[in-house]
């Protein structure tokens, strides 16, 4: 009796566990072809299986697959093919955005090829994981829970500590009395500062686009030159021969 209520117990403790990776980064692998040659997780489940199902659908044509797995309702599974013939994958929560999976499995398959480039390709079964298994559950912890990790939202929340401060600074000025009249020039100068710096935008984006303008006039010129020299040596070697 105490026995299935341990059972019970630990079930439970498992169940909950698996909840809170609803959030998270939970199993990344990294492979070639169908042989997976490491791979991270803290708490072993039938993703491991999963992935390995999912490594024999993949076509090295593609560059990144999502699949959604009836068995495994919440989770998607991410896939990155490199160039190279390594395949990244990872299973996430549908709470993770999926720009913070690829971007996690670009630098794992980064750091494996850049230090393995070598040897990855004659891997046997799981051979990397004393090397690697660690590098793969510091990332993943990393893209999980550190704010930096996504990009988009660290733009976001710059943006917001700036509209923050402007916020206090136009508060703060009110508190010293200074009335709205006052502010008013600071934001016509902001505003005119803010043209000039897209009239200069425009500016530069304009002459970039000359630039490449006159490198493919010239590249096709060169080209042409290339191709009447050709021709008028070929011209001239028939003319020879016929004669």
């Amino acid at each position: 009796f105490f026995f299935f209520h341990l059972l019970d117990f630990v079930t439970f403790v498992c169940f909950v566990f698996i909840m809170d990776q609803s959030n998270s980064i939970s199993y990344s692998c990294i492979a070639y072809g169908t042989v997976v040659l490491a791979e991270g997780y803290e708490f072993f489940g039938p993703y491991t299986v999963i992935a390995r199902k999912i490594l024999g659908k993949i076509s090295l044509q593609d560059s990144k697959r999502t699949f959604e797995i009836k068995e495994d309702d919440g989770y998607k599974y991410h896939v990155y093919i490199d160039t190279s013939g390594l395949i990244c994958l990872c299973r996430a929560g549908n709470q993770v955005a999926t720009r913070i999976c690829f971007q996690f499995l670009i630098e794992i398959c980064s750091k494996f090829k850049g230090t393995y480039e070598q040897e990855y390709r004659m891997g046997t079964e799981l051979s990397f994981n004393d090397r690697f298994t660690r590098v793969l559950k510091d990332r993943m912890t990393f893209y999980s829970t550190n704010p930096g990790a996504d990009a988009l939202s660290k733009i976001e929340h710059e943006i917001d500590e700036v509209t923050h401060a402007a916020k206090e600074t136009i508060e703060t000025a009110l508190l010293r009395g200074e009335k709205l009249e006052t502010l008013t020039p600071k934001m016509d100068d902001l505003a005119v500062m803010t043209g000039k710096f897209r009239g200069s935008a425009m500016t530069v984006k304009h002459k970039m686009w000359w630039k490449n303008a006159k490198v493919w006039v010239l590249m096709f010129f060169v080209l042409g030159v290339v191709v009447a020299i050709i021709v008028i040596v070929l011209l001239l070697a028939l003319k020879l021969g016929i004669a």
